[in-house]
């Protein structure tokens, strides 16, 4: 027997299979991975002595099966019509499996290519080439489209193999997409098989159907014959396949169409003449039918390339086919995500983060990165392999206590984990020529998604000994202590903002039993814990900081159980800038006195500290707490509350605390603020419910002052005082009766001019008055307009209108940059009216579902107003207030809604987005205002609101 080329193809693939498992065997290991589940994660190992030559053999079955089928396939004739085709996809199968083992070697032997991206690739490429063949197959019993209808009739068959050969194409190119995303890759291979698996299903049932309905015509061995037997039977047989034939050469531009039917005729004769007479049955004659084949081959056997132009056809089914997969398949990508989700698919590999902190103070310190090799081996000090230009990573900042310069990194001895992509990295130090380098492991997406070994940055430890200047304060040590600078090691020869600094020293403590040795720079870049513990007598310390902002670094011993430092030691470059000491103690954050001890079994939670610090990012600033516990007990949980300014606003919420054991203190972080010009005042108030029982409630309250000039602190001192756990301590602002003054100023656009507060004025001009009107921070800047424009269709409301309005605009820009309260719409308003005035009382926090009395005072003004909710959910809101006016004045009433940090929230009322609905009220007269509210946005956030009751008119 003839050995084709492809059969020669096939056996040196399997052969290649054996020698490669041969020649890795010594490098795999002896539990050998196997299998991997739909996440693309290891799931199942067998001995190297099978894994390693199962593919092989399997590739070898497989094809000893396929060329073993065709011979004993009852339609073997016509299989050799498509003999080619059909090596080919035995050819294109090994070549399948070779990859999958070439693979699996691989990852034995540590290169790891994620399995949900090689295997859309191969899968996908596998069906594109079965969608490539599919056509020219013919019937027969073992490869194909094999359905009951497919197997029953040719013309059957044919159509569903024609039909399916671009489905298949489709669904390889879909699957092969699903490289691209390795967490859901396996429903990219699977969906689009199955879809196509249905609809060839369906559609070889519909063609069937069709034939045997007289729709279409079938082939000749499917003839419903009417004759019982014998030569009149096979007259007929005979006579519909030649019509079949004559019918399928009417396509043909060829001079033999008529010799092809005269030879076929000839052949069918002689066929039938071969039988015996006992033989001359129906299935014998189907069987010679049969192997003549489908009356339509002719025609591409007599000319391929001969068919007449006007045959040809636009590829329409072509295009329905794409359209009809890809639509189903879009349908089923509602479920396919849902059972993503269900499923929790991440094929990202991790490590175990959760490593206990293990020491290592080689590793603290600076390290600047000089190279990127693939293994440890290939570095070589002094050259340079790694050719692709500037390094990704520049530098590693180790810090003390597990810490590095980013959030996110962590080490511990030998190991630096990464909490974002749950990674653990090995680094190793080595000595080369006198310096000190670091192998660290990059696990990036090469490690995490496609599981490949890890590279390594090569980074040098760079050691710089900077010299100083100090200064002691006048607030000297106390007698007998000190602080001691020895060595001070960083990247450059100075101190810079942006770099990490080693500082090395000694001390000596004589005067209290132990003590903190802190270091900060008097700039508020402070983090909350500082420095260590240190015990009565004398020793060394070594301390890591990064120096983020400009400042006056300095070490300083605090109590140990908390109170103002006893000794302060500036520092700064040689020749640097030192303040003088009437500096440094105008801007001293640090107040207090050493705590005493209370008596045995009793809690004493106090403020024993409050320091300001820059947030990370957006010129914002955090207020840190210390809280002490100078009590034998520890203490429970309890509340701590931040103002700004203002105590009637928690800035921006309320924080927990405790419980805190004795002599230790918690360390408790606001959000972030802006800090405003001029003076702020950031209050602190500590257990404001009373949750704890204390010895002493004096020391719960305290306010860190800051001063704020052209936009630089220029002040801050820290004060505390007696309070009587008052939730909210009264201020300028508040009085006792539970209301707060409002003021409000108005600018009004009209046509061709601009007033404020009822005098005419420009554009150019207002930035001058608004800047001159006092307390802004409790003004509200309104904007109204003497006439409203008719809305056009192509804004939806009146705010888009406002955004685009220069008055509105500019009204914006001032209220931000002179800090009124916030920024109201007023909508229609008369030119020269003055609004506001002195008369504007502010009731808030009110909790939803109470109802409440406001008793304003001069009752002969004022109105009486209760107010209650009467439903409030997730998308409306139905508030009722009752208002009962007095004859001299008419009021507005304005209600706005809070979150739970009590940040106002916009909201749509009537096509109006503003954050407040204002009502007015007539004079003499008693009102209910019903306010229903089913537009909106974010008021579902809504956990307080807020009345404000405005005089708007005043009678003569």
């Amino acid at each position: 027997m003839k050995i084709s080329k492809m059969q020669i193809a096939i056996y040196l693939m399997i052969a290649a299979g054996f020698i490669l498992s041969m020649a890795f065997y010594d490098k795999l290991p002896e539990s050998m991975a196997s299998h991997w589940n739909g996440k693309g994660q290891v799931d199942g190992y067998m001995s190297k002595s099978v894994c390693a030559f199962l593919m092989p053999g399997i590739m070898a079955v497989i094809a000893a099966t396929f060329m073993l089928i065709v011979r004993i396939d009852p339609l073997k004739a016509n299989v050799e019509k498509f003999r080619s085709y059909y090596e080919g996809f035995i050819l294109f199968q090994t070549a399948f499996l070779l990859v999958l083992h070439i693979w699996m070697l691989l990852w034995n032997t540590g290169v790891k290519v994620s399995a949900n991206f090689i295997m859309p690739l191969t899968v996908g490429g596998l069906y594109f080439f079965l969608g490539m063949i599919l056509g020219k197959i013919k019937r027969n019993w073992f490869i194909g489209v094999k359905t009951p209808w497919t197997l029953s009739n040719d013309t059957v068959w044919k159509k569903t193999h024609e039909f399916s050969g671009p489905l298949f194409k489709v669904a390889g190119l879909i699957a092969m997409a699903g490289a691209l995303f390795a967490q859901v890759a396996i429903w990219f291979v699977l969906v689009p098989i199955l879809a196509v698996s249905v609809i060839i299903t369906i559609y070889s049932y519909v063609i069937y159907k069709k034939i045997e309905a007289g729709g279409i015509d079938g082939d000749a061995a499917e003839m419903k014959i009417d004759a019982g037997s014998g030569d009149s039977t096979w007259d007929n047989l005979k006579e519909g396949y030649l019509q079949q034939v004559e019918k399928s050469l009417m396509k043909v531009s060829s001079p033999r169409k008529k010799e092809v039917l005269e030879d076929i005729a000839c052949h069918l004769d002689q066929k039938f003449g071969e039988l015996a007479d006992d033989d001359r049955t129906w299935e014998n004659y189907q069987q010679i039918i049969t192997e003549m084949g489908p009356a339509g081959d002719y025609a591409e056997l007599l000319s391929p390339a001969s068919v007449e132009a006007s045959t040809k056809k636009f590829p329409l089914g072509m295009i329905i086919k794409v359209v009809v997969i890809a639509g189903l398949i879009w349908l089923m990508l509602p479920f396919i995500n849902k059972a993503i989700r269900k499923a929790g698919f991440d094929t990202r590999q991790v490590d175990n983060i959760n490593l206990p902190f293990v020491n290592d103070p080689e590793v603290i310190g600076t390290w600047t990165s000089v190279d990127f090799v693939r293994e440890m081996e290939q570095f070589k000090a002094g050259e340079k392999q790694w050719g692709g230009g500037e390094l990704y990573l520049k530098e590693l900042i180790f810090l003390p206590e597990g810490k590095t310069f980013k959030p996110w990194w962590n080490w511990t001895r030998g190991v630096v984990t990464h909490s974002g992509d749950k990674t653990a990295a090995k680094y190793h130090i080595q000595e080369f020529d006198g310096d000190t380098y670091m192998f660290f492991e990059w696990k990036s997406g090469d490690y995490t998604i496609r599981h490949m070994k890890p590279a390594y940055y090569v980074l040098k430890k760079e050691i710089a000994v900077i010299d100083v200047e100090v200064i002691e304060t006048t607030k000297d040590f106390l007698p007998g202590d000190s602080i001691e600078i020895t060595e001070i090691l960083g990247t450059t020869g100075k101190i810079e903002t942006g770099r990490t600094y080693t500082i090395k020293g000694k001390y000596k403590l004589v005067s209290q039993d132990k003590a903190k040795l802190h270091l900060y720079a008097t700039n508020g870049e402070t983090t909350c814990k500082q420095g260590p513990v240190v015990n009565k007598g004398q020793g060394e310390f070594t301390r890591t900081f990064t120096y983020q902002k400009e400042g006056w670094p300095h070490l300083s011993f605090y109590p140990a159980e908390g109170g103002s430092s006893f000794g302060n030691l500036y520092f700064n470059n040689k020749g640097g800038y030192l303040p003088d000491i009437q500096q440094i103690m105008g801007v001293a954050s640090k107040i207090g006195t050493v705590r005493a001890k209370t008596a045995a079994g009793a809690v004493d939670v106090a403020i024993d500290d409050v320091r300001l610090q820059p947030y990370a990012e957006g010129g914002l600033w955090q207020v840190i707490v210390a809280i002490g516990n100078k009590g034998e007990a520890a203490s429970g949980k309890f509340g701590v509350h931040f103002y700004h300014n203002d105590p009637d606003k928690k800035k921006p919420m309320t924080h927990g605390a405790g419980p805190i054991e004795s002599d230790k203190v918690w360390n408790e972080c606001s959000m972030p603020f802006g800090l405003k010009e001029g003076v702020n005042e950031i209050v602190v108030v500590i257990d404001p419910k009373d949750a704890v029982k204390e010895t002493d409630e004096t020391n719960n309250e305290a306010i860190l002052t800051v001063v704020v000039k052209d936009r630089k602190i220029v002040d801050k001192k820290m004060t505390s005082r007696s309070t009587s756990k008052t939730v909210n301590p009264p201020m300028k602002y508040i009085d006792e009766r539970g209301y707060r003054v409002r003021r409000f100023v108005r600018i009004v656009s009209g046509k061709d001019e601009i007033t404020f507060q009822g005098q005419k004025t420009s554009l150019e001009e207002l930035a001058g008055l608004l800047e001159q009107v006092p307390d802004r921070d409790i003004t509200v800047l309104e904007v109204g307009f003497a006439e409203m424009p008719r809305k056009p269709k192509e804004i939806k409301n009146h705010m888009q209108w406002l955004s685009k309005n220069p008055v509105w605009r500019k009204a914006a820009e001032l209220r931000e940059e002179f800090g009124f309260e916030y920024l109201s719409f007023v909508g229609k308003h008369k030119l020269g009216v003055v609004s506001g005035g002195t008369r504007n009382y502010l009731v808030r926090a009110m909790k939803f579902g109470e109802e409440i009395e406001v008793n304003l005072p001069s009752a002969e003004e004022t109105p009486l107003v209760y107010l209650r909710t009467i439903e409030f959910t997730k998308n409306k809101a139905f508030l009722q207030a009752t208002v009962t006016s007095h004859p001299k004045t008419k009021w507005d009433i304005e209600i706005a809604f809070f979150d739970e940090n009590m940040k106002r929230l916009d909201y749509v009322f009537k096509n109006y987005e503003n954050s407040g609905i204002i009502f007015g009220v007539a004079a003499n007269s008693k009102e209910t205002i019903e306010v229903g509210i089913s537009k909106m946005k974010n008021l579902e956030k809504a956990k307080f609101f807020e009345l404000s009751i405005k005089q708007s008119e005043k009678r003569d």
